[in-house]
């Protein structure tokens, strides 16, 4: 799947990142250019993606950050005008992303991400993690593409192990 999906994005590195029962990682699959350092299973803490993001890759399933970098912009006016209640854009692919994370993905040397969850059964079996050296801005049939392949390594999960 690695293969398949770095050759379709033309991201720099692409992993499968599977969580245990207590949410820690472990790259279990890579695909990257030649000159990059390997993760090939390398493990990382469950507080490397804390709970409320997981719960967010349970409702969002693609995720993209085309420019580290970029500046965000926000949505005015904030709140809806009909019901006075905050706009909800937790299901939106291009929300502004935690000033930690991106700050995270800079030290790693990423300037864009894609990420896309595998799901097993309604849990976050996991995460399609694609990192690129310099921004990249991927085209919305690529991402729907990406997508649908995400889906459906979720669904044969869900079947093999039902």
């Amino acid at each position: 799947m690695t293969k398949e999906v770095k050759h379709i994005t033309g991201y720099d590195r692409v992993m499968i990142y599977q969580f245990d029962k207590m949410y820690n990682g472990r790259v279990v699959a890579e695909q990257k250019a030649e000159a990059l350092e390997p993760y090939l299973d390398l493990h990382y803490p469950s507080t490397d993606i804390p709970k409320q993001a997981r719960a967010l890759f349970l409702e969002n399933t693609i995720r993209t950050i085309s420019d580290v970098n970029e500046t965000p912009y926000f949505l005015m006016p904030h709140i809806h005008s009909t019901n006075n209640k905050l706009l909800d854009v937790s299901k939106c692919m291009s929300r502004g992303s935690s000033p930690i994370h991106l700050e995270y993905l800079i030290n790693m040397g990423v300037g864009a991400s894609l990420t896309i969850s595998i799901i097993e059964n309604g849990k976050l079996w996991g995460l399609i993690a694609c990192h690129h050296i310099t921004a990249k801005l991927l085209s919305y049939r690529t991402r729907s593409m990406i997508e649908f392949m995400g889906q459906i390594l979720s669904g044969h999960l869900s079947l093999y192990r039902a």
